[in-house]
């Protein structure tokens, strides 16, 4: 539509291997659909890779945004990452994180700090993130639902 030359668009989504999932689709914020179900009503099936599997060349920049299967994506991208250090601009979701695992409240932090990752967080003053218990404790019950994280190599 953009007549932009220079992008692909692939009809796969990115996880931690490659499957077949359930993507709950949200009518209401399509955006918003997810393989997290969260009450809704229709669902289709979607092929998933990794993206380590794509074997591309030099990757600067990975923006992640897909409702609480972050921690998935990075996982299957984790020969890229270590190997590019790319730029990533995610989405942190608790509130996702939740219903589908609540490990990875904590995993996704502990994933960038192995691979030696400055996090700041762009919706609180672009605060540089250095205490992981701290950060967690501003997503507990009333509190934050969930923010967007610049994370630089």
């Amino acid at each position: 539509l953009n007549n932009i030359k220079n992008i692909t668009t692939i009809p796969d989504a990115l996880g931690s291997e490659e499957n077949k999932l359930t993507l709950h689709i949200n009518r209401n914020n399509v955006a918003g659909s997810s393989f997290v179900n969260t009450e809704s009503n229709e669902a289709i099936s979607v092929n998933v890779k990794t993206l380590d599997s794509y074997n591309y060349e030099k990757v600067k920049f990975i923006k992640i945004d897909v409702e609480g299967f972050e921690y998935n994506v990075l996982l299957g991208g984790e020969k890229t990452i270590s190997r590019d250090h790319p730029k990533i601009l995610f989405e942190y979701s608790p509130v996702y994180y939740r219903k589908y695992n609540e490990s990875h409240i904590l995993e996704i932090v502990y994933f960038f700090k192995k691979h030696h990752y400055r996090l700041i967080d762009l919706e609180d003053k672009r605060k540089s993130i250095h205490s992981t218990q701290d950060f967690v404790k501003e997503f507990g019950d009333g509190l934050r639902s969930q923010t967007n994280i610049l994370a630089l190599p």
